[in-house]
C-alpha cells in the first residue's frame, strides 16, 4: 500500500492533500462501519449470554488463535488493496477505496492474529468500545502512512531477500501465538 501510495505522498501539494483526505475518510467511514456492526452484535450477546460464557469463549478463541499462529496458520483472506487502480482513478477516490479497503481489516493479509485477537476482545467484553476503538486505529495507521510515505525509509523489502523477509514474519507470528496463549491463560484463570 505504502509502495503504491508513495508516488502520491511525494507528489506536490494538492495531489498529495487530496489522496490522504480521501485515505482518511475512507479510512474512518469504514472503522465506523465495523464499530458499528461489532458493537450492534456485541451488545445483543452480552443480553443474550452470560459474562462467564462470552470470558470463556473469549479465552477459547485466543487460544485457537494463537495455536494457529505457533502452526504457521493465521487465519486471513489472502488479497491486499488492488494496485492497478493507482492508475485508473484520481487521487481522493483512490484514498477512500485504499482506506476503506484496508479500514475493513478483513480484506487484507494478515502476519498475525493480534487484529483477530483485539476485535474478538471489543465483541466479547467491551463492545461500548468498539467504534471508538477501530476510529482510533484508523487515526494511527492514516498517520503512520503519511509518515512512513514521506519518509526516506524503503516501501519494500527488496534489499532484504525473500528467506529473511519470511523469517521474520514467522518469528513475529510466533511471539503473536505465545503472546494470544497467555492472554488466553489470563482470561481463564482471573476473568
Amino acid at each position: 500500500m505504502v509502495g503504491v501510495s508513495r508516488p502520491l505522498a511525494k507528489a506536490e501539494g494538492h495531489r498529495r492533500s487530496v489522496f490522504f483526505i480521501g485515505y482518511t475518510v475512507g479510512a474512518l467511514l469504514s472503522a465506523l462501519f465495523l464499530g458499528l456492526v461489532i458493537f450492534s452484535l456485541g451488545s445483543a450477546l452480552e443480553v443474550l449470554v452470560p459474562r462467564s460464557a462470552r470470558l470463556s469463549a473469549f479465552a477459547v478463541t485466543l487460544a485457537l488463535l494463537g495455536t494457529l499462529d505457533l502452526f504457521g496458520r493465521t487465519p486471513q483472506i489472502v488479497r491486499q488493496t488492488p494496485q492497478y487502480l493507482a492508475g485508473r482513478m484520481p487521487p481522493g477516490w483512490l484514498g477512500f477505496v485504499y482506506g476503506g479497503d484496508i479500514g475493513l481489516h478483513f480484506t487484507t493479509q494478515k502476519t498475525t492474529s493480534l487484529l483477530w485477537g483485539g476485535l474478538l476482545g471489543l465483541f466479547f467484553i467491551a463492545p461500548e468500545f468498539s467504534v471508538a476503538a477501530l476510529i482510533m486505529a484508523s487515526v494511527v495507521n492514516a498517520l503512520v502512512l503519511a509518515s512512513a510515505a514521506r519518509s526516506a525509509l524503503p516501501t519494500t523489502w527488496a534489499g532484504w531477500g525473500r528467506v529473511s523477509v519470511l523469517k521474520v514474519a514467522r518469528r513475529l507470528q510466533q511471539l503473536s501465538g505465545f503472546g494470544l496463549l497467555a492472554v488466553a491463560v489470563g482470561v481463564s484463570v482471573h476473568g
